[in-house]
């Protein structure tokens, strides 16, 4: 100890800076000076948390976007007559819901997604980008192994690209 408080001692008065307080907190193993308060700070795994809450919040969000954005371009596609702004606004639509479902969904979303890409192409009588994500939707079945009406859904999109491309022949 310092020499003012080995005087302090060696005299048996007690130390005129050990205040209550200070003789109430526990001391360190030494004995020397007493262990600092126990904080509260934020762990790692608090900030995992966190960006996992995030994650799930903004999955959430993408996925009410694809499914909103999905409604609104079947929507138009239901119409009997669009606007040349309609078409646009359609396959905006289209592509924004299959980007969304690229950030929320899995595979069965995407191939969906690719689905109806590919049957508002063939709609607008488009047959390029029609036959494109006809295929990659038969693509992603295959991948992902899907089945029942997706896969379905796939050679319904390869034939409406074949017929809007003109070819009537079985394709191979």
């Amino acid at each position: 100890p310092e020499p003012r408080r080995r005087a302090a001692l060696a005299s048996g008065r007690r130390c005129p800076h050990r205040t209550a307080a200070r003789q109430a907190r526990p001391m360190s193993r030494a004995g020397r000076a007493p262990l600092p308060a126990p904080t509260l700070r934020a762990m790692p795994s608090d900030d995992l948390d966190a960006a996992a809450l995030e994650l799930a919040a903004e999955r959430a969000t993408d996925r009410t976007q694809a499914v909103a954005l999905f409604n609104h371009a079947w929507s138009l596609l239901d119409l009997p007559a669009r606007t040349p702004a309609e078409d646009f606004d359609l396959i905006h639509a289209t592509h924004a819901s299959r980007w969304h479902w690229g950030r929320a969904g899995g595979p069965q979303e995407w191939a969906i997604g690719e689905w109806q890409c590919a049957r508002t192409y063939a709609v607008l009588g488009r047959p390029e980008p029609a036959m494109v994500h006809a295929r990659r939707c038969a693509d992603l079945c295959e991948e992902h192994q899907l089945d029942g009406f997706i896969v379905a859904s796939a050679h319904e999109a390869l034939s409406r690209a074949y017929v809007v491309h003109g070819d009537l022949t079985e394709p191979g």
